[in-house]
């Protein structure tokens, strides 16, 4: 947050005596929190001064700190014309673009104030964050480097810094830079959870959660940082669906049932049959997994039924270019307050909202929280309960809740009549290859998901399997396994239950279009736990690698679960930790049976539900026509 504009001393030549002294008096009023009446005497100033840049600077300091952002804009535009070099006048009128959402405005003042100060630390580090927000990460990075160099105890630049640094895949400056942020504000929330979430990706669950805990209690009303913390506790593998099911009614308990209240009560006509309007809520409209779920569903919706809006609070790319066409009204909503989003929604009249994240990150549950719209459904890319009272229902399918599982839900439950979600395949996925294991000699595992759900209970497992299969090997693929420490202390939990080393063969990952060569390597595929696999498993199976999977209670224990049974191969799926095992070796020892699987999986996906775009849109809107009746008959 930029500082609150104060105005300057230096006046010019006056052309009274009076001037200097009404000047003060103006910025003491200023000062003590009188912005209006500060304003009221550099007008009449300005009246016998009508040239002097430095008194349109302080008239448009006092405007904009009370708040008339507009005029203020007026008057340092006048201060610039008549002084361009007026570094402090740039910078406040690039502030005051940025305040209104006006970000290339934004950034064309702030380049401004640079021309004249390079050094400018607010200029820096505001453009370095206006950059990073629209994808310009290099030059961001630069700017951001500046910024830190010049100023070290600059906070708010080492903030952003860890960002790009991240951008960049220097994990290991970001690190530092994160370090030294928390040495200048310890007790930072933000800091807090930043440390968090690079624990997590690091694959220390319990420690990352124990951060986030802090981060929360360190600042109880913001609902982003207790989101992280409802998410970042699905990876422990000591907690019940009850007890997630608490969290996040905790969490509505603070920042849903707040909101609600805040919004008249929706005015959408009560006609069961008529064509709805479908709203779509994401930060994930881009190449994530669901990006990828949405692709068969926003391109194959009855148009004479439902009219599709999506509203896309994540950074674009060119998938998102794709996903932008096969919906009927897209509207970037990144800049959006909750306020603005929900008036937006109401505006377009929509008749079903469906939240595309739960608790993940960039999430808008404080938009649900105020009940925007008339049916409000959690639908895929969600991991579970919301806890939301002002969320009606849930996606789901027979699988991931069986009956009887209802009550780890705050939604009502629609369940699908087959996957939750649905997969299409990528272009450019590789053709399937001869099972490595008959060119290696010996079994390849594998497991390439987020690092963040492997634990100890999982490496103990994995080793266990590794010793009773002899010769085998472990390969693991993630981005955060190019920081030498991060690949050092994974490979750590194997050697401590007993497994060498160079069994355990570790990867920074790749770029999506050759993520999916690393299938090519391995025979069978470990799904961890408790987080199960989701895409990765469908991506899996897709390239003819089987997935062992072992569910638990909760939603996101179950996603694996739920692929492979409706490809028909419910023997892929333990009741136990033994079972696990059991599975695995038994497979890992019948070569026939991968092979057999390895050439059969794909073409039996391909007739299957899991890619049935067609047939899953078609249920998928039969689920909203049943909510929407019974929201008509109440």
């Amino acid at each position: 947050m930029p500082p609150k504009p104060n105005p300057k001393s230096n006046l010019g030549t006056p052309a009274g005596p009076n001037i200097a002294a009404e000047s003060n008096r103006a910025a003491q009023l200023l000062a003590t929190g009188k912005p209006a009446e500060a304003a009221q005497i550099y007008t009449a100033l300005l009246a016998n001064q009508p040239t002097n840049a430095s008194l349109h600077f302080n008239l448009a300091c006092a405007l904009q700190n009370g708040g008339r952002q507009g005029d203020a804009i007026a008057h340092y535009l006048a201060a610039l014309e008549l002084q361009p070099t007026l570094v402090s006048a740039a910078n406040n009128l690039a502030n005051a673009f940025m305040g209104m959402g006006r970000q290339d405005d934004a950034a064309t003042y702030f380049r401004l104030a640079l021309a004249s100060d390079p050094n400018h630390a607010n200029a820096l580090t505001c453009l370095g964050g206006l950059l990073l927000d629209t994808g310009q990460d290099a030059e961001a990075l630069e700017l951001l480097e500046r910024a830190v160099a010049r100023y070290p105890q600059n906070f708010n630049a080492r903030v952003l810094l860890v960002q790009a640094c991240d951008r960049a895949e220097r994990r290991d400056e970001a690190d530092r830079h994160l370090a030294k942020a928390a040495e200048l504000k310890p007790d930072d929330a933000n800091v807090r959870n930043n440390i968090g979430t690079r624990l997590l990706s690091a694959g220390q669950a319990a420690d990352a959660v124990h951060e986030m805990e802090r981060a929360v209690a360190l600042d109880p009303a913001a609902a982003m940082l207790h989101s992280n913390l409802v998410l970042s506790r699905l990876y422990l593998p000591n907690l019940s669906a009850d007890d997630h099911l608490a969290e996040a009614r905790l969490w509505n308990e603070r920042h849903g049932k707040p909101r609600l209240g805040r919004l008249p009560a929706p005015t959408n006509t009560r006609e069961p049959d008529r064509a709805l309007r479908v709203g779509y809520v994401s930060a994930d409209f881009y190449r994530h997994p669901v990006g990828f779920f949405m692709n068969g569903p926003l391109a194959r919706h009855d148009r004479a039924k439902f009219k599709i809006y999506c509203y896309s609070s994540g950074r674009p790319d060119a998938y998102t270019e794709q996903l932008r066409h096969q919906g009927d009204i897209w509207r970037d909503v990144r800049r959006a307050s909750d306020d603005d989003l929900a008036r937006t929604i109401r505006a377009d009249g929509i008749d079903i909202l469906v939240d595309l994240a739960g608790h993940t990150a960039a999430n808008r549950l404080t938009v649900f929280a105020m009940r925007t719209a008339p049916v409000q459904i959690v639908g895929g890319g969600h991991t579970g309960t919301t806890g939301l009272d002002a969320a009606d229902y849930l996606i789901s399918d027979p699988f991931e809740t069986p009956e009887g599982y209802e009550r780890f839900y705050s939604e009502k439950l629609l369940r699908m009549p087959h996957d939750y979600v649905c997969y299409t395949p990528p272009g450019y996925a590789p053709p399937i290859n001869e099972l490595p294991a008959e060119a290696n000699g010996a079994i390849t595992f594998c497991c390439y998901n987020n690092i963040a759900k492997l634990n100890d209970e999982v490496a103990s497992d994995w080793a266990e399997i590794l010793k009773k299969v002899p010769g085998s090997r472990l390969k693991i693929e993630a981005r955060p396994l190019k920081q030498t420490a991060t690949a050092d202390r994974l490979r750590a939990m194997f050697t401590a239950h007993g497994i060498a080393g160079e069994r355990i063969l570790l990867g920074g990952g790749a770029p999506h279009e050759k993520f999916l060569d690393f299938y090519l390597q391995a025979d069978i595929a470990l799904d961890p736990f408790p987080y199960s696999g989701g895409l990765t498993t469908l991506e899996s199976l897709w390239m003819g690698v089987p997935v062992v999977t072992m569910p638990g209670e909760g939603f996101a224990t179950r996603h694996s679960l739920s692929h492979v049974s409706n490809l028909g191969h419910a023997e892929l799926v333990a009741a136990d930790r033994a079972d696990y095992i059991r599975i695995a070796v038994d497979l890992a020892k019948d070569r026939a049976r991968l092979a057999e699987l390895r050439k059969s999986l794909r073409p039996q996906m391909a007739k299957s539900p899991l890619i049935d775009a067609v047939g899953y849109t078609r249920a998928l809107e039969q689920a909203y026509r049943a909510a929407w009746r019974k929201w008509c008959a109440a």
